[in-house]
């Protein structure tokens, strides 16, 4: 049976990401009052926070990002992911804006509570256009939101995969996921289309972890009739190509609902799928069994 571990009672939560310091987690998420009118949900959004040692008890902190009137961000702020660099935390986040299309941002902090944006203006705009390869060929394609950036540097590199389409593809089928890289987290270039499965209009708020010899990728597939679903593709190389596998279709046990989740390593170094119940609560932890052909399944966390 899932229960919630957090939910507000004055705001509606969502999209949650994380950070780990010492034994700490950070949750951080879109958050909206629900007093606040309901047409603006998903335009004037901010980033809420909350604490947790275990993963299953949360207590909520301050505010940590909101939308700044008079800058490039001065509408919502909508699905980020968190890395640390040299001696300090950084946030990458989907900023929306009144007078263009908005763009990814950068927020910077020293103690995972008090963050300053960084500059004066996104680190891209939208609308943006970069040429990478799909298995070879090149794709044009303009990332839409939602950036994860793997929080280890590989040969240099800091290495964000984001939610993008395919300019010239029919739609309903356009989606993919772009790989960008960057050595300062500032200026991306492109690096690969890392998935393309073309049954996707959208692939929202992935992430990247491995285990075991295989590399793995969450996200959350919205079809060209709006059919919203939760898929865990896989590759053996890190920048891909990930791709379906039979078991990459994932429900939580019950069949409980939900959209958009996590994997987050445990203090007993079990991965634990953190799935959210649409906009409404964070669910208890789901423990994630890896077969012997790197299948995945999913075990409700004791919460004894």
């Amino acid at each position: 049976m899932s229960i919630d571990c957090f939910r507000l009672e004055d705001k509606f939560v969502w999209d949650f990401w994380y950070a780990r310091r010492g034994d700490e987690y950070h949750a951080f998420y879109l958050q909206y009052p629900r007093e606040g009118d309901p047409e603006f949900i998903h335009y004037r959004q901010s980033v809420g926070h909350a604490v947790s040692k275990d993963l299953l008890h949360w207590e909520e902190r301050p505010t940590a990002l909101r939308p700044l009137p008079g800058t490039w961000n001065d509408m919502g702020i909508a699905t980020g992911s968190v890395v640390f660099k040299d001696g300090a935390w950084y946030m990458l986040f989907t900023g929306n804006s009144n007078r263009d299309g908005g763009g990814i941002g950068l927020a910077r902090s020293d103690d995972l509570t008090n963050w300053t944006k960084v500059g004066e203006a996104p680190v891209f705009s939208r609308p943006a256009l970069y040429i990478a390869k799909w298995k070879g060929k090149d794709v044009q394609a303009s990332p839409l939101a939602d950036p994860y950036v793997y929080p280890e540097p590989i040969d240099g590199f800091y290495h964000m995969v984001i939610n993008a389409q395919e300019a010239d593809a029919p739609q309903g089928s356009r989606g993919c996921q772009l790989m960008l890289r960057s050595r300062n987290l500032t200026d991306w270039e492109a690096h690969k289309i890392v998935a393309y499965p073309r049954q996707f209009e959208r692939m929202e708020t992935s992430q990247i972890w491995y285990r075991d010899g295989l590399w793995y990728m969450y996200f959350g597939g919205v079809t060209g009739d709006g059919k919203i679903e939760n898929w865990i593709y896989a590759s053996e190389l890190f920048d891909g190509p990930y791709e379906v596998r039979p078991w990459s279709h994932i429900s939580l046990p019950g069949d409980c609902y939900f959209y958009i989740a996590k994997v987050v390593e445990d203090a007993n170094g079990d991965d634990v799928f953190l799935a959210n119940k649409a906009i409404e609560s964070l669910l208890g932890g789901y423990k994630i069994v890896y077969g012997d052909d790197g299948s995945i399944a999913l075990e409700e966390v004791n919460r004894a």
